[in-house]
């Protein structure tokens, strides 16, 4: 190869592909090959020119070392070198740095930067905006290829606002042909796609940050650093543990419910499980993502590829301080007063302790992401403080209340005032309302005149009354009454299980479960088999929690036996899926499909052989 008689300057957002366009016009040659084996030297496919600098290890033998088109201009400015490296590991990354500077040959390297490229994400022709085209002609003279509308999710000239324009030039037909764009763009049209039109405030976003990545992509350093940086940012929103570990529906409902599930459908219409890359977002499995998926978690995560690149990821699980103290009796209650004493780590879960410098209650919590009005009533408290004691002890000794009176002002239950007075020393039997009298004080009173008092006086304090809160309100009330009158009793007591507060309880559940699977249901894995678990975790339930009650409660028990599925249940419906696609491709459904889009533990195939070999018999009928 020789030095070229000349060159064509780049003009701005051309892409590489555009320049040899330009060159192969003006040097008045009739043939591609020709032309091919006077810049390359060899046969050499043009398509990838489009996105990536390729052969810059010829560009000084093109121009000569005095020439003011460098290597380093033609990658930043002219391709999408930029841009696509958000999808390099650190190793590609470095390699294609030194190529740059260097030029140094390295056919190896580019076959990688291709693989990162794939194909199957290329647009089917070149694309271009028509006002763009009218301003080059009226500037330059010429138009010519940009950059900008050959890249997935730009459908909207970010200048002109105007939706991009299929050309007439497939990536088939440029994989060794020139075809300038000045001689395959002379019809223009302008036409809107009304599915895209309705989203084009979104596209325009995604447009903004291609411009930004195509300009400062390499500022991210390659997909392991930016992948940590997600990890940080999705445990700052409470979508992991600082260990790293995923709460994945927790994730994508977040992330459907920012984009809008339309939206998304529509970008990934090639894919059935349009949100199955999420799970790449992590640093081990990083270098699967498209720059698009990194322009849409960035977006969701801060608003914009530049702000998520300027962001500084809070590295506190809880947030920063000061945090709100849980006691209900402290002037600090739900606003601030309380200091973080640690943070551990124990089996994938945050084990945050905080003490309030008010009053000393020290509280537990090991959910990050919950609002106080979460974790307030169900937090674990290590210690109540010296400020609870004395306000204890104030209601028991200085004021004489009773154990429900002292707990209503602590803002308690009995149980808590009654274990904690236990723990203090605290007499509470001083000051019971109903204390029994000594023997001698009884002989002129009717017990069960008295007792019947009593227990009505209890009941229009605490309508529903079990037999162990009678016995803390009324000391000895119980057992006279199962000696001499207990039907009297029993009319009027009733079971913890049937309290009105278990009802709304229930509801509350219910409503919660039923809205977690909805949620499964819309943006949840359509091969995940529906378990209780899986309902609860999106729910932000404990299982044992409702599966530990389901006896007691027959709407959750009925919700749960309707929507849950049997094993053999989840087999049959996924086994249907694979038959239908076998179907349409006018194939039979074998085993070896099932074990190659199921991956099914050996131990399953070994239980359910007979019912695998029947489902297998019955869908290919």
């Amino acid at each position: 190869m020789r030095r070229l008689k000349f060159f064509p300057a780049p003009y701005p957002d051309e892409c590489y592909y555009s320049i040899f366009c330009r060159y192969f016009a003006r040097s008045g040659s009739t043939s591609n090959k020709r032309t091919i084996f006077e810049l390359f030297g060899e046969a050499q496919s043009l398509a990838a020119f489009v996105f990536l600098p390729r052969r810059l290890e010829l560009v000084d033998i093109w121009l000569g070392a005095d020439s003011p088109v460098k290597r380093e201009k033609l990658a930043l400015d002219n391709s999408c070198y930029a841009y696509f490296s958000t999808a390099f590991t650190r190793r590609l990354f470095e390699g294609m740095e030194r190529k740059i500077k260097t030029g140094e040959p390295d056919r190896s390297l580019e076959r990688r930067i291709i693989q990162k490229c794939r194909r199957s994400h290329w647009p089917e022709r070149l694309r271009y905006c028509p006002d763009c085209v009218r301003e080059d002609v009226e500037r330059y003279g010429e138009t010519y290829w940009h950059r900008m509308p050959q890249l997935p999710g730009v459908e909207y000239c970010l200048r002109h606002g105007n939706p991009i324009q299929d050309s007439g030039v497939t990536f088939r037909q440029i994989t060794m042909a020139f075809c300038p764009a000045s001689h395959a763009l002379q019809g223009l049209t302008l036409q809107e796609d009304a599915e895209k039109k309705k989203y084009r405030q979104r596209y325009m976003a995604i447009a903004r940050d291609t411009e930004w990545l195509l300009r400062n992509g390499l500022k991210l350093e390659g997909c392991r650093s930016i992948a940590h940086k997600y990890k940080e940012l999705f445990m700052e929103k409470g979508l992991t543990t600082a260990q790293g570990v995923r709460y994945p529906d927790r994730i994508k409902t977040a992330f459907t419910e920012y984009h809008g599930k339309g939206f998304l459908k529509q970008m990934f219409q090639d894919k059935e499980n349009y949100l199955y890359w999420l799970d790449f977002a992590f640093e081990s499995v990083s270098e699967h993502l498209r720059p698009l998926h990194h322009i849409l978690l960035m977006e969701f995560l801060k608003g914009s590829a530049e702000k998520f690149y300027e962001a500084i990821p809070e590295i506190e699980p809880y947030g920063g301080g000061p945090w709100p103290c849980i006691n209900k009796v402290c002037c600090h209650y739900g606003k601030d007063g309380a200091e973080k004493i640690s943070i551990t780590y124990m089996n994938g879960q945050t084990i945050g302790h905080f003490r309030c410098m008010g009053c000393g209650m020290k509280y537990q919590r090991s959910r990050p992401w919950q609002e106080f009005e979460e974790y307030a009533d169900h937090a674990v408290i290590l210690d109540y403080g010296d400020y609870w004691y004395r306000k204890l002890r104030e209601c028991v000794e200085v004021k004489g209340l009773n154990q429900a009176e002292t707990a209503k002002v602590m803002k308690c239950t009995t149980t808590t005032v009654r274990k904690r007075a236990e723990e203090i020393g605290l007499d509470l039997h001083m000051n019971r309302k109903s204390c029994i009298y000594h023997e001698k004080e009884w002989k002129d009173l009717d017990r069960s005149q008295y007792f019947r008092a009593k227990v009505s006086e209890a009941l229009q304090y605490q309508p529903e009354l079990t037999a162990k809160e009678l016995d803390e309100l009324v000391p000895g009330a119980y057992a006279w009454f199962h000696k001499n009158d207990f039907q009297w009793l029993k009319e009027r007591l009733v079971i913890d299980q049937d309290k009105q507060y278990w009802t709304i309880w229930e509801q509350e559940h219910l409503k919660l479960l039923k809205e977690a699977y909805e949620c499964i249901k819309q943006t949840g894995d359509s091969d995940r088999r529906i378990t209780i678990g899986w309902i609860c975790s999106t729910a932000g339930l404990r299982e044992c929690e409702i599966k530990g009650r389901l006896h007691r409660f027959p709407d959750i028990k009925g919700f749960i036996d309707e929507v849950v599925e049997r094993k053999e249940e989840w087999l049959g419906r996924r086994f249907m899926v694979i038959a239908e696609k076998k179907k349409m491709a006018g194939e039979y459904l074998l085993l070896a499909d099932i074990k190659k889009q199921m991956g099914l533990k050996p131990n399953t195939y070994k239980k359910y052989a007979v019912l695998i070999q029947k489902l297998i018999e019955e869908l290919n009928q």
